[in-house]
């Protein structure tokens, strides 16, 4: 009896999954790519041997399927080549977007913060065998740039954010304001700044970036109770409110910041609580896929959400509206 073929490489391992998923035998998979057999036999099994030009061809049978979208089509592109989908590549898969979006996605994959032309080349930022497709993480940010989580905000999308408090409220208040005005709903979870764990975080983080607990209470007071106050006065003019918030007093677990529409989550934010204040400090972030993290994110919070009512003994309350 024939030995079953084992992958020996990255993207013979991807590429076996995508045909589970998709149904397809090896056969019928090499014949609508339209590759030779043999060939992808090689691209397999022998870790020197890489795909060529030919690789937008085989990504086609999965994305006509609704198994990829071009963010992990370019993921997957930086795993098994070390480089992105090229804007001509792109458009041959993705034949409706634009050529603005099909450069944005370039720079997207290679984690840069604003466009790139075409014939910028680039190798990522962290290792392409880090990725994980199916998994959701798109990359690393230096910080995460509260004006921009706004900014980007759509009507019917809501934001839903896990914290103990943000010391920068006053750098993003007007983009706060402006994403309500567009029609985005946000609910807040803030640590009770009475609470155990709220003095036990305070004293996690470096003594040289000067947060004792004392300071840490006070500004999570201060923090609450202007972003309570800007919300009445918004309001008076909305005519009604589009951010909740209530405090915790369990676990923080970690910080996120989670886009939903359609109570899905389509994309998001996670740090670490670690020993810097996490408003300076790396973010991950995450986008949709079969396992995405996001979506335990989303449980996660809805969960904490709900157990602030449900769970009164937890030390949580609804302090807006």
């Amino acid at each position: 009896m024939a030995k079953p073929h084992i992958s020996e490489t990255t993207f013979g391992q991807d590429l076996d999954r995508l045909l589970a998923r998709a149904r397809l035998s090896m056969p019928a998979y090499a014949q609508e790519a339209d590759i030779n057999y043999k060939y992808l036999s090689q691209l397999r099994s022998n870790p020197n041997r890489r795909p060529g030009q030919a690789y937008a061809g085989l990504l086609r049978p999965f994305i006509r399927r609704n198994l990829l979208d071009l963010r992990q089509a370019q993921v997957l592109s930086l795993r098994h080549r070390a480089k992105p989908l090229t804007v001509l590549e792109s458009a041959g898969l993705f034949p409706a977007m634009s050529r603005e979006e099909l450069l944005a996605s370039i720079a997207d994959a290679l984690s840069l913060e604003g466009p790139i032309s075409e014939d910028k080349h680039i190798l990522p930022r962290i290792s392409v065998n880090q990725v994980q497709p199916g998994y959701g993480f798109v990359r690393f940010k230096e910080t995460l740039d509260f004006r921009e989580l706004f900014k980007e905000l759509k009507d019917g999308e809501e934001l839903l954010w896990l914290d103990t408090y943000c010391p920068r409220y006053n750098d993003y208040w007007e983009e706060l304001r402006h994403a309500l005005f567009r029609g985005t709903t946000i609910r807040m979870l803030v640590i009770d700044p009475d609470c155990p764990n709220a003095r036990y975080r305070a004293e996690e983080i470096d003594k040289d970036d000067h947060y004792p607990y004392e300071k840490f209470k006070a500004e999570i007071e201060a923090f609450t109770m202007e972003l309570i106050r800007s919300l009445r006065d918004l309001e008076a003019v909305l005519g009604t409110p589009r951010c909740e918030i209530r405090v915790y007093g369990d676990l923080p677990c970690i910080p996120m910041y989670i886009i939903a529409r359609d109570q899905k989550p389509v994309r998001g934010y996670s740090s670490f609580f670690l020993n810097k204040a996490t408003a300076y400090f790396r973010h991950i972030e995450w986008g949709q896929g079969e396992d995405s993290l996001l979506k335990n994110m989303h449980r996660y919070f809805e969960m904490k959400w709900d157990n602030v009512v449900a769970k009164p003994d937890h030390g949580g309350r609804v302090v807006y509206p």
